[in-house]
């Protein structure tokens, strides 16, 4: 009976709006922070901070709240010597209100039974309730953009106060094809904000991109592929930004509607850095 009662809560809590969301209502002005999603994937190789700079990415193209940046987060962690796999929601709570958040998203991957989960929690930074939560669950670690994309939209009519039926694994045919446009980018990269100039046509990529630093302002060439729809690469001429000789920057990701997130090397080199574009105009 103990377990029926669990499972009964957790599908509620999957279902519909926690107690306190009207506290997510707003004019898209509410701060929320967002940590890293934690994979727990065994003997995969699952990028888990792609995953996050993708669900970042929805959030802020969505425009329901004022994401803030996640670097400054890993900052306060590294100063609280905090580890990511053990931080309680008390902790995520604390971190996100250290940050000047309202509220802090955190979030995982797993895969039980075949199938991969991602589950999110919404949390209020002053009481560390947990006011929102959501899951969604896919078969194949190719149907994470559409996964990411499906679960940032509730997350956002969760917010607004709607009631959700819970999920259901997609089949293949009904993850639909991503698709990006020819426009303005609002596109971080490594931490540095720039706005990208993009002409897409076809699968290739042409444009510019303008940069407040590096050393100075500056606006330099950019050109790319898009590879069967579902990811990009883009090559950014960085030579004169702070370093000697020539300087190519490789940005490759994943696509996800108007938006795409992932790696960045720089003169064949991975440094650990990452980048997200979201269409804005």
């Amino acid at each position: 009976m103990k377990y029926i009662k669990i499972t009964v809560v957790l599908i509620l809590l999957l279902i519909c709006p926690l107690t306190g969301m009207g506290a997510w209502q707003s004019d898209g002005n509410l701060k929320v922070a967002m940590l890293d999603i934690i994979s727990r994937v065994e003997n995969e190789n699952i990028d888990a901070v792609t995953i996050s700079d993708m669900l970042q990415a929805r959030l802020v193209e969505k425009k329901a709240f004022r994401i803030l940046e996640r670097t400054l987060l890993n900052k306060i962690l590294e100063e609280k010597k905090l580890h990511m796999m053990g931080l309680t929601d008390a902790d995520a709570s604390s971190v996100g209100l250290m940050a000047g958040a309202d509220k802090i998203i955190t979030g995982s991957i797993s895969r039980m039974a075949g199938r991969y989960v991602i589950l999110v929690k919404g949390i209020d930074t002053r009481s560390g309730v947990v006011e929102l939560a959501d899951q969604e669950m896919f078969l194949d670690v190719r149907d994470i953009p559409n996964a990411v994309q499906v679960i940032a939209d509730r997350i956002v009519r969760k917010a607004r106060g709607e009631s959700i039926e819970a999920s259901s694994v997609p089949s293949r045919e009904s993850v639909s094809e991503s698709v990006l446009k020819s426009g303005i980018y609002k596109a971080v990269a490594a931490g540095y904000k720039s706005t990208w100039k993009l002409n897409i046509s076809s699968n290739t990529i042409a444009g510019t991109s303008s940069w407040d630093c590096c050393p100075g302002p500056r606006i330099d060439p950019m050109l790319g592929t898009i590879i069967d729809g579902k990811t990009v690469r883009i090559i950014r001429d960085c030579t004169g930004q702070g370093i000697e000789g020539a300087c190519e920057q490789v940005f490759e990701g994943v696509i996800f509607g108007n938006s795409a997130a992932g790696k960045i090397t720089m003169n064949g080199r991975d440094l650990g850095w990452t980048w997200s574009m979201t269409l804005i105009k």
